[in-house]
């Protein structure tokens, strides 16, 4: 392991603050270290990795003002408090009151769920489902599951006996 002084350490922080998100490329050049090294200080650091980018972005823990969803934005970098887009999403699920559909999830994580939910069809903590012809995600919790696919079908039966409104020309 490469030996990184404390004044070379101290002068990286301070230029991540101040510049509040980083790439590894302009740490190893900071630290005078490999990439690897790198990488190991953001890991010591407890440093999040962004979610879209193909993680190129990171941020010191105590930077980001994470909002309701877990969620922060800085840029073009998406983070989430809980370390990755997976977590995030069985966390938005776990909290969703009626289960929602990749649009709805996409909107959230701002991201083009085609980008994204192929990945996330048999996974811990998800369970999808086909309703009206569309993939509705929900928690695998029993417990959740079972709130969650009562209120989608309640919403789904109100959206059925509404009557429909003409559409202006």
């Amino acid at each position: 392991m490469s030996h990184i002084s404390k004044e070379a350490i101290e002068k990286a922080k301070q230029v991540l603050r101040a510049d509040v998100i980083i790439t590894i490329d302009q740490l190893s050049k900071l630290l005078g270290c490999s990439l690897i090294s790198a990488r190991r200080r953001l890991k010591e650091w407890n440093a999040y990795t962004c979610y879209n980018q193909k993680g190129r972005f990171y941020t010191l823990p105590d930077i980001p003002k994470f909002d309701e969803d877990g969620l922060w934005r800085y840029k073009e970098a998406y983070f989430t408090k809980q370390g990755n887009l997976k977590n995030t999403i069985v966390y938005l699920l776990e909290k969703s009151p009626k289960g929602m559909n990749s649009r709805e999830i996409g909107e959230i994580v701002g991201l083009e769920p085609s980008s994204f939910m192929h990945h996330f069809r048999d996974i811990p903590g998800l369970c999808r489902e086909k309703l009206k012809g569309r993939f509705i995600y929900f928690s695998d919790n029993t417990k959740i599951y079972t709130s969650q696919r009562q209120r989608r079908t309640v919403l789904q039966q109100a959206e059925k006996n509404s009557p429909q409104m003409p559409t202006p020309c």
